[in-house]
């Protein structure tokens, strides 16, 4: 049996993997990745090869969760405390006014408590690759 550090190590190590070969389908350098997602270039670097924990975490809103008080209108990214990049058909919006970004903050929080993370996300993950294969 592995120790969970070990397998936190592999872990990192396929995420790189898939990171950098997403990176170069897309035909990014880890500069242009590092501009689009708000990172410096050299996180990109060490999360593609190994040398930090990413700070993101994966979670998944189950397909039955009852959203129907907390349904975004619209996709986003909040990047930090000060800025959200809100997704429309048309192009991007950039918002900046705390009292906005609060209001996305919130979004944010309250789709976070209805996702699953780590072994139910997995559970989620594989139960779709299943019906799909099926």
């Amino acid at each position: 049996m592995r120790s969970s550090s070990s397998s936190a190590h592999k872990a990192l190590e396929a995420l790189g993997v898939k990171l950098r070969g997403i990176r170069l389908d897309a035909g990014l350098s880890g500069r242009a990745l590092g501009h689009l997602t708000g990172w410096h270039s050299s996180k990109v670097s060490k999360i593609e090869h190994g040398r930090q924990t990413p700070t993101v975490s994966l979670g998944i809103i189950p397909l039955g969760a009852d959203r129907s008080n907390i349904w975004p209108a619209e996709g986003f990214w909040m990047f930090d405390a000060a800025e959200v990049t809100v997704e429309l058909v048309s192009g991007h919006l950039t918002i900046t006014q705390p009292r906005e970004v609060a209001m996305y903050g919130d979004a944010f929080a309250a789709l976070a408590e209805l996702a699953v993370y780590g072994s139910d996300a997995r559970a989620l993950i594989t139960s779709a690759i299943a019906a799909l294969d099926g």
